[in-house]
């Protein structure tokens, strides 16, 4: 087993950046692919959901139609750092114990509008995750990079609910 533990960073960095050359990414983490929804509140307490794309160790990918993109960033333009809408989002996490739901502050960084429905492409950056919501986060990836590299086929890492 990998230890994702704070302890262990150098042999999880290690973990992290094979799998990125595996994935031939160039971000600052490996995505993992999930197509499962995600419960979000914005700052007003407005409630909507949305479906999540992939989750990073620090963020995540939403798709969302039009009219709650509206509700996420209501002053719309441009997102930067002094007008990032703050947002609570909850996901049903699928963990080899059982789905555990991460509750997770997070920080509109990007919308942008794609041809297909949903139309909106959203990420999201995790605002210091409180140490449960931690614990499900280094979990999830644990298992995943365990996946990963006990498959046959690299050329991926996906997860399913």
């Amino acid at each position: 087993m990998v230890d994702i533990s704070s302890e262990n960073t150098t042999e999880n960095e290690n973990v992290a950046w094979r799998l990125m050359e595996a994935l031939d990414e160039h971000r600052r983490y490996p995505r993992v692919r999930l197509d499962i929804p995600v419960a979000i509140r914005n700052g007003s307490g407005q409630h909507c959901a949305a479906t999540l794309l992939n989750i990073a160790p620090d963020g995540i990918q939403i798709r969302c139609n039009v009219a709650i993109a509206q509700m996420l960033h209501p002053g719309g333009g441009k997102i930067c750092q002094n007008n990032a809408p703050i947002v609570q989002t909850a996901i049903a996490i699928p963990l080899a114990s059982g789905t555990r739901t991460l509750s997770v502050c997070s920080r509109l960084t990007y919308l942008t509008a794609v041809a297909e429905e949903p139309r909106c492409v959203i990420g999201l950056q995790f605002l210091d995750p409180r140490p449960t919501a931690q614990r499900i986060i280094d979990q999830f990836f644990e298992e995943a990079f365990n996946e990963y590299f006990a498959s046959e086929d690299h050329t991926a890492v996906s997860a399913t609910a």
